[in-house]
């Protein structure tokens, strides 16, 4: 304990000549649990507790952590860890035979209160993660997984097997791929859809009875296809997924940079997009610069088998990695340092580009260009990686191309009237096309966005600073909401799914701008679960209902 109250005694005094709030301010840019929250042990003599320090204090067996752990609080619970499909089958019909309400979760990386259950059980896909095999289904080849199956497994199980999925997967790998799917996930595609949903072939749905079926765009109507492809879990369990695959293929990625005058001209956005397929757009106010890695698909070798891209795990140096989450506390009170860092940092990426590989000598490489296998160039897993984990509340829109030139011109304008910095990654751009595949999900069609027009994923994540009071929180936060808000009232944005915060999805701006697609999809939860067994408040809020919900629910009759 004293080796580390030394270290935390210096790294408080390299922080100490930062720029600070003004002198009568009371906001925590120095706090101890900067340095000790999320180290696996709850610390309480430096103050960590099961408020302060979810990560480390809460009990992960009767409590939902999402990875985001200080953004979502949710009811105490029972939750099952079933090893097998049947066994979750049991849990389903004990826990309705109860009057009990049922969420299904994976890894959680949700930020919102969609993860909770008031006044139920939790079913997790944690151990339901076999890869079962390539298949030819209904004339397509697919590869067939369980719902927890992590994507970054599938990739890896598929590239062995000289298969690939393509642009629709996410940049951070170690995601159940059921959860994924539920809250229209996508990575970035700028010549086509980058929605998971439209990889998915066949979906198994288990309902409040328990029964198992398999939905597919042959036996199910077009709307129903739509619906259970992105249903926040309103539509029962999903337990297995057959997803289409495609040979692997090699991408050519580069590190390109804009400056605002490329950005924020008409049609600067879609110049940009305009070169590449996979498109990962960092923009950092502070510099009035925007880098992309912008990849292409070539039938030239890979630079080496390892090539990848690394943008989420920068090689930083160790007093920058022992600095880093106080770096973050300290700019989330002080717009100044945040410039400052987000600078600095900016500079650091410069000297220090994020595609690597290892050279036929073993030594390792970097550079602004290479040939990688697709997987490895667009995705990336933590495992093996020492960082610090943190919480972040990532704010994400998907908004119309026609829209992209007035809508990037506010968010600079908020970003410069409001002193907003990101020293972590800037605000993120990612591309995708309206698509037919779901009703909910951010880049669906409809709602006045027809299908094929390009969107963008304009995203802001912010870090989630330690020890705020609930007014400072509330202050932090509020230029993104009312970022967010603005942008989905007045450029057609959708809110994505599994990200924002809760109360974005309940506000009177997204409810109007949604609700020609919930009225779509509330007659298939009429259908499929007329008593409320998925139901919880984050739902009720965010528009659906149930209005034969009743905590009396007879024994549901087994499975056939």
């Amino acid at each position: 304990m004293r080796s580390r109250l030394l270290e935390l005694a210096v790294l408080s005094a390299a922080l100490a000549g930062g720029a600070r709030a003004r002198a009568d301010d009371t906001c925590p840019s120095w706090t101890v649990l900067a340095l000790t929250c999320e180290n696996g042990t709850c610390d309480r003599l430096l103050g960590e507790n099961a408020a302060t320090c979810p990560g480390d204090c809460v009990d992960g067996q009767t409590h939902v952590k999402p990875y985001y752990n200080l953004a979502v609080s949710c009811p105490d619970t029972t939750i099952f860890h079933p090893a097998t499909i049947q066994d979750a089958q049991s849990e389903m019909r004990r826990s309705v035979a109860r009057g009990k309400h049922v969420r299904v979760n994976g890894t959680v990386h949700t930020a919102s209160k969609a993860v909770c259950v008031e006044d139920g059980n939790i079913i997790s896909t944690r151990d339901l993660t076999r890869i079962l095999g390539i298949e030819t289904y209904k004339g397509q080849e697919t590869v067939s997984v369980e719902a927890g199956a992590h994507i970054w497994d599938i990739l890896e199980y598929l590239h062995a097997r000289g298969k690939a999925l393509g642009y629709n997967v996410p940049g951070y790998g170690d995601i159940s791929i059921g959860g994924f799917v539920a809250v229209g996930g996508h990575g970035s595609n700028a010549a086509g859809s980058s929605t998971v949903s439209s990889l998915v072939v066949s979906i198994d749905k288990m309902g409040p009875r328990g029964r198992i079926r398999t939905y597919d765009a042959e036996d199910t109507s077009p709307d129903r296809w739509r619906a259970v492809r992105g249903d926040l879990g309103m539509l029962g369990m999903t337990v297995r997924l057959r997803l289409r695959i495609r040979d692997q293929f090699h991408v050519r990625q580069r590190i390109l940079t804009f400056t605002d005058a490329d950005l924020f001209r008409p049609g600067g956005m879609k110049a940009i997009a305009d070169q590449c397929e996979y498109m990962f757009a960092t923009y950092f106010n502070s510099v009035g610069r925007m880098d992309v890695t912008c990849g292409r698909e070539t039938t030239d070798p890979v630079t080496a088998d390892d090539a990848r891209m690394t943008l989420f795990t920068p090689d930083l140096p160790d007093a920058f990695k022992k600095l880093a989450v106080p770096v973050l506390q300290q700019s989330a009170c002080d717009a100044e340092a945040a410039r400052r860092w987000e600078r600095l940092l900016y500079g650091f990426r410069q000297t220090h580009p994020w595609i690597e590989w290892t050279a036929p000598d073993g030594t390792p490489q970097a550079g602004k260009e290479a040939v990688g296998y697709a997987h490895r160039m667009i995705e990336i897993t933590f495992r093996g990686i020492s960082q610090r984990k943190i919480s972040n509340l990532d704010w994400e829109v998907a908004i119309p191309e026609s829209e992209i030139d007035a809508a990037l011109a506010y968010v600079k304008s908020r970003l410069q009237e409001r002193s907003l910095y990101n020293p972590d990654i800037g605000v993120v751009m990612r591309a995708d096309r309206a698509n037919n595949d779901t009703l909910l999900a951010s880049a669906a069609a409809g709602s006045g966005v027809p299908a094929g027009e390009r969107m963008y994923h304009v995203e802001f994540p912010i870090y989630w600073p330690y020890a705020f009071s609930a007014e400072q929180l509330a202050a932090y936060q509020a230029p993104y909401a009312e970022i967010v808000l603005h942008l989905i009232a007045d450029h057609r944005a959708r809110p994505h799914l599994g990200k924002n915060r809760s109360d974005i999805f309940s506000n009177a701006v997204t409810l109007t701008a949604n609700a020609d697609r919930r009225a779509l999809f509330q007659p298939f939860i009429d259908q499929v679960d007329p008593s409320g067994v998925f139901a919880n408040d984050f739902l009720r809020q965010a528009g659906y209902s149930w209005p034969g919900e009743s905590r009396a629910r007879p024994l549901p009759a087994a499975p056939p």
